[in-house]
């Protein structure tokens, strides 16, 4: 005989289908849970669709997409909208940036395409840019200001020719030397329609954009937003950081990992160093190949001694993005060990909020509030968390590895070796790229 007491699940409040609704990983649960019953259905009504964010797909160089980023299926499928002949050079949210070349002539052209909608923008004010840079260096980063038809600031690799580019659709491009140069900013984020910039000091500018003459945007000025606090945070941060035994089979991190607290030096005794680590022309060549594919036009520094034993030494990459009005600052340890890309992993991680009014950056100790952050090659993006995505993870995209913020632990996610093979081709040309939001 049944308890009279328990109730049919049929009868469950319409608040706690809420509830439930709002934690459900995928579209799939949420038309599971619809078709459970007619009051079940109507509950997820009254509550509104949830919002789903699917997660990224990886973009190769050669215009096929790998549509599960944990690496689960080594397949890789062409969509019939992507343009023939194009390869992709950087990424930005849903949009690749495209060199396609012209088979009449054989010149480049630059495009902006989106895979999900098929859409295709040409940008011909980067017909040049792309086809000059495209083979020797890589695109850092890629930003639109609005939509694809508006402002696009490209941060590139080539930082003699073509450190940053600005292009305004239908009108030019320029390259903007002063006061970038001068200033040795290393990577760049729009804020409200504004542009700005971080240097390898940290310090945090706003870079006025103007319009010459001719139409072409311009960087006019700069003005001081942050100078130098950062590093001081960070430094007293570390003061009660334990050091790392390289024989404890328990490393928290990864074994074999030395845990360095010097002073960054400056570069001329990073080559004296440098002149001691190398055993050879092939060991000098694996680290001038990293900062060429890697590090050249971001920003690298030794983090203490390097470790002639293992061969590997750790830079310091800082990224810089906008994320819900807001500005950040991530610095990123990186361990690149001689001759095994597949060795390369993220050692530490660190995320500071812009606090513009008081002129300082505010380290993010609690975690990332829920969200996670993908680097990739050109594109950094905050996304929440929600199914197979962890909340407060970094996924990185030249090392495949997770680096979780709260424990400050870090774990392989693609170490299938057909997968593998697959981003190994073209590690640092690989792009994050996101489908848009789902309403399910």
């Amino acid at each position: 005989m049944e308890d009279a007491s328990i109730q049919p699940w049929s009868e469950l409040l319409p608040e706690i289908i809420g509830a439930v609704v709002t934690r459900l990983p995928t579209a799939a649960d949420c038309a599971r849970l619809r078709a459970v019953c007619r009051s079940w259905l109507m509950a997820m009504r009254h509550h509104g669709s949830p919002v789903r964010h699917p997660p990224p797909w990886v973009a190769l160089p050669s215009g096929r997409f790998l549509t599960s980023f944990q690496g689960r299926s080594a397949r890789s499928r062409r969509l019939a909208s992507f343009p023939k002949g194009a390869t992709c050079f950087g990424s930005t949210g849903s949009w690749l940036l495209l060199d396609g070349i012209d088979a009449e002539d054989n010149t480049h052209r630059c495009l902006l395409h989106d895979p999900f909608t098929g859409t295709t923008v040409p940008r011909p004010e980067l017909d040049n840019v792309i086809g000059n840079v495209v083979n020797s260096c890589y695109a850092r980063r890629v930003l639109m200001r609005g939509g694809p038809d508006d402002l696009v600031a490209l941060r590139t690799t080539d930082s003699w020719d073509y450190p940053f580019v600005l292009a305004r659709s239908g009108i030019g491009a320029s390259v903007p030397k002063v006061p970038m140069a001068t200033l040795r900013i290393i990577d760049i984020a729009f804020l409200e329609g504004k542009l700005y910039g971080i240097t390898k000091a940290e310090d945090l500018y706003l870079l006025d954009i103007g319009f010459g003459d001719d139409g072409v945007p311009i960087v006019t000025s700069a003005q001081f937003v942050i100078e130098h606090p950062a590093s001081d945070i960070d430094e007293a941060s570390d003061e009660g950081d334990e050091e790392v035994d390289t024989d404890d089979e328990n490393n928290e991190v990864f074994q074999g990992i030395n845990d360095f607290d010097s002073e960054e030096e400056d570069n001329e005794s990073d080559e004296d160093e440098d002149s001691e680590f190398f055993d050879d022309d092939e060991d000098s060549e694996f680290f001038n190949d990293c900062e060429e594919l890697i590090f050249e036009g971001t920003d690298y520094t030794d983090d203490g001694d390097f470790d002639h034993k293992n061969k590997f030494r750790i830079f310091i990459i800082r990224h810089l993005l906008e994320s819900r009005g807001k500005l950040f600052m991530v610095k990123q340890h990186l361990q690149c060990r001689l001759g095994r890309y597949k060795d390369n992993f993220t050692r530490k991680v660190k995320v500071f909020e812009a606090d513009i009014s008081a002129g300082v950056w505010m380290p993010m100790v609690s975690g990332l509030g829920g969200q996670a952050l993908f680097i990739g090659t050109s594109l950094i993006k905050f996304v929440p968390a929600c199914g197979e995505i962890e909340e407060d993870a970094v996924y990185f995209m030249d090392t495949c590895d997770v680096f979780s913020i709260r424990s400050q632990t870090n774990k392989a996610i693609w170490w299938d070796s057909d997968y593998w093979d697959l981003m190994r081709s073209a590690l640092y040309e690989n792009q994050w790229i996101f489908p848009p939001d789902l309403v399910v």
